[in-house]
């Protein structure tokens, strides 16, 4: 390290809203007590007057809320603390998923920063997240387009990182890019080659307050002491990133896809998914509707919506649960109703906390006053409520007898009640990939070996994370459980229902999960598909609904497979926040099992196109239904793609178990 350097000490805390508490209570902490008590500090050392100063960077988000929220006093004394610099924010809102956004929601957080910017003469050009292990590349355009030149990512530190450089500039296929420094662990030490300026993160854990002024001396006094012949100050992202900027040159270029190693989390509330993806599309039609999305009740909607793909979904369970031996369905079911540790209150709590993040989602309708639009929004998520399907009108069949509908030659499984054959009619192409079944419902479960093998290969550091790692990231005593297998489950006895009509022709299959799987796991009992095909344009919808799954602490998965049958496996892609991108655009040790698209995946080969659309669940898998898998092969593609329609996998602060009925759709449309 040259003498004379610099080195940028960026004060911060993780924002979880959640995890430590529920939401309403972290909030409340943030808003009575942290930042009151950085407010303070901030203040306390500029009064001083000595060499020390306390500068507190947070995402844009608290800073609007608090300055929204409180007393006209504390509001002052924000003010003046922004004014004077001691009080920062970055262009972020906070940590998301941002896989599970669309563009425009992307944009909306970051809104929140320009608005600040605005308000107080400011030009924020750095962002940061937190925790989660990848993103998707789909951001940078967003990120440049916002005026954002740096991106801190700080992975969780028992998360295996990607394979990329600690500096890059993570560039998009049309050229825009954004420089990032990517770290294991919430931030460290950064320094570059021949640079004089150096970032050094003295970042709290999750939910924790600013030091106190003892606290703050030591650490700088610490710094100095081992940083002797540099200068070492409070500084901000900014601060650091302008130094940066000169130097981006020197940097390597990445271009691929990193991905969410995470992701498998957006699947363990497929009803609050469902719901979250049909209000962005609500609010895609007022956008092409001509309405404003930067009105202010349709912005307020916005801002609520981005709760959703924030990256806390409910109370940590290592520390508000502590149960790992109630696994079985007779031990579960009991537990929760009466513990001879006295925490039934327990699994209660747990419950309420993914109920509270589910109400992000009223509370994003309880913004809008146009009545119109919260009869839109209401009528948008009555819509997608599971409602048995009527066989009025159908005629029962026999597979042989279904032959030709619409455009394609059909034929169905009588054992499981999916197709096995798809043949165009107009191109005599078979989309079926042979010995495989379109629109295939299967139950995943697993064993003790399964997450074994998964610590194996994902997690790190595991002597310093070893204590919170293990709980976060499997299930400790279901290795007590010996009659838990790693093995699919496919539904029996289909019923299959024929109704033609002027528009389309439809069928129905109604079928059963085998009993074990029903009784012993949490597979749903009833599984009802429907297949329509459209007369004129050749498409096919596929609705799928479960009913009477129970609650289940064991780890399951649900998946609906299409294995089609394309000419070119390399021109598949996938629309991740309205970007096409190849899933063997992927870094290595970035997610290639498991993505969440926004419209879906597309086929652009020479022997036909086609694009499978996903109305309601988010994550897909390419090749084969991966998931607590990390063996960072690039998928086979010949072998189709599946989605994930439910999973209890990722513990920590998602949902343990799941037992609402669920409707999934999907369209298939040929080209």
């Amino acid at each position: 390290m040259k003498k004379n350097s610099t080195i940028h000490v960026v004060f911060k805390t993780h924002l979880d809203i959640g995890f430590t508490a529920t939401a309403e209570n972290v909030i409340r902490d943030y808003m009575e007590s942290f930042i009151p008590r950085a407010l303070e500090l901030a203040e306390e050392k500029r009064q001083d007057e000595g060499p020390d100063r306390f500068i507190w960077t947070t995402g844009s988000w608290l800073i609007h809320e608090f300055l929204e929220k409180s007393t006209p006093s504390m509001r002052k004394k924000m003010e003046e603390a922004i004014l004077s610099g001691e009080i920062v924010w970055h262009a972020l809102p906070f940590t998301t998923h941002t896989e599970l956004m669309d563009p425009d929601l992307f944009k909306a957080g970051l809104s929140l920063s320009k608005r600040l910017d605005e308000r107080f003469g400011k030009k924020t050009i750095a962002a940061k997240m937190t925790d989660v292990p990848g993103h998707c590349r789909a951001i940078i355009p967003l990120l440049a387009e916002a005026g954002v030149r740096f991106l801190h990512l700080g992975v969780n530190p028992a998360s295996r990182t990607a394979d990329l450089p600690p500096l890059f500039r993570w560039q998009s296929p049309e050229g825009s890019e954004v420089i990032v420094n990517y770290v294991s662990g919430y931030g460290r030490f950064t320094q570059l080659e021949g640079m004089k300026d150096h970032l050094y993160f003295a970042h709290a854990e999750d939910n924790q307050s600013p030091p106190s002024g003892t606290e703050l001396s030591e650490l700088f006094n610490a710094l100095r002491k081992e940083y002797e012949h540099c200068r070492v100050k409070a500084s901000t992202l900014d601060g650091y990133a302008r130094r940066l900027l000169p130097f981006s040159q020197n940097l390597p270029v990445i271009t691929k896809e990193i991905g969410d190693t995470w992701i498998h989390g957006a699947g363990t509330d497929p009803g609050k998914t469902a719901a979250f993806r049909q209000l962005c599309r609500l609010r895609k039609k007022w956008r092409d509707s001509g309405f404003s999305l930067t009105a202010p009740e349709i912005d307020s909607f916005s801002q609520r919506l981005l709760f959703i793909p924030e990256h806390t979904w409910g109370l940590d369970e290592k520390t508000h649960l502590k149960d790992y031996r109630n696994y079985s369905r007779i031990d579960f079911e009991a537990a929760r109703m009466t513990s001879p540790d006295n925490i039934a209150s327990s699994w209660k709590k747990m419950e309420q906390s993914w109920v509270e993040q589910r109400s992000y989602l009223e509370q994003s309708i309880s913004c809008l006053s146009d009545s119109r639009m919260v009869k839109e929004a209401e009528d948008a998520l009555q819509a997608i409520i599971p409602r048995r399907s009527s066989t009025d009108g159908y005629r029962a069949v026999n597979p042989p007898e279904i032959e030709q509908l619409g455009r394609f030659k059909v034929s169905f499984s009588p054992e499981t009640g999916a197709v096995c054959s798809l043949v165009d009619t107009k191109t005599e192409k078979e989309w079926c990939n042979p010995g495989e079944q379109i629109g295939l419902f299967r139950y995943e479960t697993f064993s003790a070996a399964s997450y074994e093998e998964f610590q194996n290969r994902y997690t790190i550091n595991r002597d310093e994370t070893r204590e919170w790692a293990v709980p976060d990231f499997s299930k400790p005593g279901m290795e007590d459980l010996d009659h838990l297998t790693h093995r699919f489950y496919q539904p029996l006895k289909p019923e299959f229902y024929l109704k033609e009509n002027t528009g389309d022709i439809c069928v129905l299959v109604k079928s059963i999960m085998p009993p074990e799987a029903v009784s012993e796991y949490g597979a749903p009992a009833e599984i009802q598909t429907t297949f329509r095909f459209t007369r004129d344009t050749g498409d096919l919808e596929v609705e799928l609904l479960w009913f009477k799954k129970q609650a289940n602490r064991m780890p399951e998965a649900s998946w609906i497979s299409f294995p089609m049958n394309p000419g070119d496996p390399q021109s598949w892609f996938m629309d991740k926040m309205g970007e096409e991108i190849s899933p063997f655009d992927v870094i290595h040790n970035g997610n290639r099992a498991l993505h969440a698209v926004q419209r879906g995946i597309c086929y652009k080969g020479r022997d036909g196109q086609l694009k499978i659309e996903s109305l309601d669940a988010p994550l897909v898998s390419p090749g084969r239904p991966r998931i607590l898998e990390f063996d960072t092969k690039q998928p086979v593609l010949s072998e189709g793609f599946h989605f994930n329609l439910h999973n209890n996998l990722w513990g920590t602060n998602f949902p343990m178990w799941y037992k609402d009925d669920a409707l999934f759709r999907f369209r298939l449309i040929f080209d």
